[in-house]
């Protein structure tokens, strides 16, 4: 009996090893792991970082608008990749510096502003080091998710860059040369394009029965000036490299069904008009007048108005992006994906059916009005900031199908709302006021905003005058991950899961874009330890700032506080979230098998600053997250580079592994400059237990041997970058 207790008790104690040995540390003597993590060759100075600082200067002094807001999206803001990072506000024809922390491999932000006269412009912003300046005044680009605008094509002068005038009868365009019609001189006849084709110029009058095109021109141009005036029966050039440009006159009468690029400056009348699928794209910043259907099968962009007396059909796979109006006679069908920021009015019916690959998305402050709106598919509004509206005079049915979703407004004063299917709790019913501009006129009545003078469709706090915007990090509806190895000062297994964190952060800030509120939402993700851990962050102000701490726990007697919730003895102001990492899911869980997922962990924390805090005071998101490990308060592990907090035990550095020197900024590296802890601005699977995360992200042993000049994307999930197998990932 005594040899069999003592048999059991030897088999449990080496069961328990065993357990742990998932966090034992490595020997960096031990040649065997030399290939694995602790053979990376690191450079010194590389702290790990997935995110950069830049500064955005926001210029708003050509803007005659009483106060301009500014939204900062990491992506085309009218797409479904597009986030919000920031909202600012900037008065009376001001710059502003925005500093914003965004992923080392984004290399462009957008910028959409609002005046307070209700203008509203897009801005595509890209920068190449530290600081991108964007005139606020200025149109930006509205590129869609398929295309690039382009600033479009200048009327031409037919009196440079003309390699022949022409007038008279009939015109052979060859060897990629350009005709000019100069103004008051006229042309007739039948056109031919042939051999490598060219350019025509119209400033006079081209009178035409035939365009003819032999063989494949890598040159079919036909740019009519402001002058110029165009009149044919048909235009059959249906080349995809063809271009074709109207600041003048345009006249087909046999109406226009094309494959290559037409721009309209001008005003045009056409029937029939057809966007052909492939290659037609119609840009427009003039009027377009279609007798009978306009037919999208491609791709229309348009800055200014089109009027159809039949339908306008954005058909399957095609692509409509409105900035301006769009007025249809009878109905306005989308099946395909539409962008619409402007004004579009369909005498009857409006019909949201696009299909599988289609969307519909509509922008602040744009609106649709109509007798009837069938909307059978998802109708996506505007996230933050002003409502897009609905303005129908009898029906508006949501099917099946059909949901209605973020800031629109559905308005049916006289009429019947009939919701067979999803419409959010985000949606109001004629509350929303539209301001009316060149392109848009606007409904509603215009609210009274008694709170700080602001537009009232961005004041995000209407009922309370110290706060105005909410500043989301990593972005808007995006959760960062905080991931680290808690044997610290010796090495790990580097799986990164002992502790893993999903965090989003939301700075509420005042008109004068200070911060006065830091709201967390922090995840428990995993535990991949059996030593406790806390949790907390570090803010580079005086404890004095901080107003009031809400939402952390506490369980274990480890943390002393302030009155205002700042923990005691510090330099700096910190708040421990909480003091037991393992008090709600317990130890070695969501590591192992993802069959066996355990619900996580969720904390909602909120720091208040009085006064509020400026962005050079703060920095930026995340600030200085770090673990307490083992119940010793002074055993702290931060990111590389971060100094630690005031009661940190000092005497920890140099120790085993680890080669902190604080008389050199050097923290929480080894000897070979490798980590403890990571922070990657987006939601990712992290390793299984044991595996190593250069086994199971590819690219991140050459993202950080380059000293994180290669890879900078080496987290996403792109093709080469990831062993599923290997990372923990719920079915």
């Amino acid at each position: 009996m005594k040899n069999t207790i003592l048999n059991n008790t030897i088999i449990i104690l080496f069961a328990s090893i065993l357990a742990f040995s998932c966090s034992a540390p490595k020997s960096a003597d031990d040649d065997s792991v030399k290939d694995g993590y602790l053979g990376m060759n690191v450079p010194k100075t590389f702290t790990y970082s997935t995110t950069k600082n830049i500064g955005l200067q926001l210029d708003a002094r050509s803007i005659a608008s009483t106060a301009t807001v500014a939204e900062v999206y990491n992506a085309n803001p009218h797409s479904k990749e597009g986030k919000r990072i920031g909202k600012f506000f900037i008065s009376g024809g001001r710059t502003f510096t925005a500093a914003l922390n965004v992923p080392s491999h984004l290399q462009e932000v957008w910028v959409v502003s609002r005046q307070t006269d209700g203008v509203t412009l897009s801005h595509q912003v890209p920068f190449f080091g530290s600081l991108a300046t964007v005139d606020l005044s200025v149109i930006g680009e509205m590129a869609s998710s398929i295309h690039s605008i382009g600033s479009g094509t200048p009327a031409p002068s037919c009196t440079t860059g003309c390699d022949e005038f022409v007038s008279g009868n009939g015109l052979s365009v060859t060897d990629g040369r350009t005709y000019c019609v100069p103004q008051g001189e006229v042309l007739t006849g039948d056109i031919h394009f042939s051999g490598q084709g060219g350019t025509i110029q119209v400033c006079g009058t081209m009178q035409v029965q035939n365009f003819n095109v032999n063989g494949n021109p890598s040159t079919l141009e036909i740019l009519i000036g402001e002058t110029g005036v165009l009149q044919a029966s048909t235009l059959n050039i249906n080349s995809r490299d063809a271009l074709l440009v109207n600041h003048g006159v345009l006249q087909i009468s046999g109406g226009l069904s094309f494959n290559y690029r037409f721009e309209n400056y001008s005003e045009t009348s056409l029937s029939p008009f057809n966007v052909n699928s492939n290659a037609g794209e119609f840009y427009n910043e003039g009027t377009l007048n279609v007798s009978g259907n306009f037919n999208n099968n491609n791709w229309v962009h348009n800055r200014g108005t089109i009027n159809t007396t039949g339908s306008f059909n954005n058909n399957g796979n095609s692509e409509l992006i409105n900035e301006c109006r769009i007025i249809a006679n009878n109905d306005f069908h989308q099946n395909g994906i539409m962008e619409h920021l402007g004004y579009i009015r369909a005498n009857n019916t409006v019909y949201i059916q696009q299909g599988g690959n289609g969307s519909s998305v509509l922008g602040n402050l744009s609106l649709i009005s109509a007798d009837r709106a069938f909307i059978n598919r998802p109708l996506t509004g505007p996230t933050s900031g002003g409502y897009a509206r609905l303005d129908i005079d009898s029906q508006i049915q949501v099917n099946g199908g059909g949901q209605v979703n973020g800031l629109i407004d559905l308005c049916v004063e006289e009429g019947q709302l009939i919701n067979n299917g999803s419409i959010k709790n985000t949606v109001t019913f004629c509350e929303a006021f539209i301001p009316a501009n060149e392109c848009n006129p606007g409904s509603g009545s215009t609210p009274g905003d008694e709170d700080d003078g602001g537009d009232p469709g961005d004041d995000e706090f209407p009922d309370d005058p110290d706060r105005f915007f909410n500043n989301p990090f990593p972005a808007d509806g995006v959760f960062g991950t905080l991931a680290y190895e808690d044997l610290w000062p010796s090495y790990g297994d580097f799986d990164m899961n002992d502790l893993v964190v999903g965090y989003h952060i939301n700075e509420v800030t005042n008109q004068d874009n200070e911060i006065v509120d830091i709201e967390f939402t922090c995840v428990i993700r995993a535990l991949g330890a059996g030593l406790d851990s806390g949790f907390g962050v570090e803010f580079p102000v005086s404890p004095s700032r901080v107003q009031m701490v809400e939402g952390v726990r506490y369980t274990e007697n480890i943390i002393e506080t302030l009155p205002n919730g700042a923990e005691a003895n510090q330099s700096n102001a910190t708040v421990i979230f909480w003091d037991n990492s393992a008090y709600e899911m317990g130890k070695f869980v969501n590591t192992e098998n993802p069959m066996d997922h355990v619900q996580e962990d969720t904390l909602m924390i909120r720091i208040t600053f009085n006064p509020p805090v400026t962005r050079d005071e703060l920095g930026n998101a995340p600030y200085k997250p770090f673990i307490f490990v083992d119940n010793n308060r002074g055993l702290e592990v931060h990111l590389p580079g971060n100094a630690p907090t005031s009661l940190m035990d000092q005497s920890f550095f140099g120790l085993h592994d680890d080669d902190s020197d604080p008389s050199q900024n050097r923290f929480f590296v080894s000897r070979s400059n490798l980590n403890w802890a990571i922070n990657i601005p987006e939601t990712i699977p992290y390793p299984l237990e044991r595996v190593e995360i250069t086994d199971a992200y590819l690219n991140f042993r050459e993202w950080a041997e380059s000293g994180g000049e290669v890879y900078q994307d080496w987290y996403l999930d792109l093709p080469g970058y990831r062993v599923p197998s290997k990372l923990y990932i719920r079915p």
